[in-house]
């Protein structure tokens, strides 16, 4: 099944919810490499703002990659009484 096929399909619940924490998580990295910049906070550690934009985007990534398998299995087309 090629990439594009995985990205047109229908992707279950379950990883709809997964990408959205993802992105999330992503989101809240950079919004904390943001903060350390502009108020020079020494608590926050760029290797934690890193790891979670890092992570993040790698769950987001895969997640859409998910389909479901149930939808993608070719069903019978319906004989045409034309055709008999």
């Amino acid at each position: 099944m090629s990439i594009l096929k995985r990205i047109k399909g229908k992707t279950p619940k379950f990883f709809v919810f997964l990408r959205r924490i993802g992105l999330s998580c992503s989101s809240l990295g950079a919004g904390l490499f943001g903060v350390k910049a502009q108020f020079s906070i020494q608590i926050i550690s760029d290797a934690v703002a890193g790891q979670l934009i890092t992570a993040g985007l790698i769950i987001a990534a895969i997640s859409s990659l998910t389909i479901d398998d149930n939808d993608q299995k070719d069903k019978p087309k319906p004989l045409d009484e034309s055709q008999s």
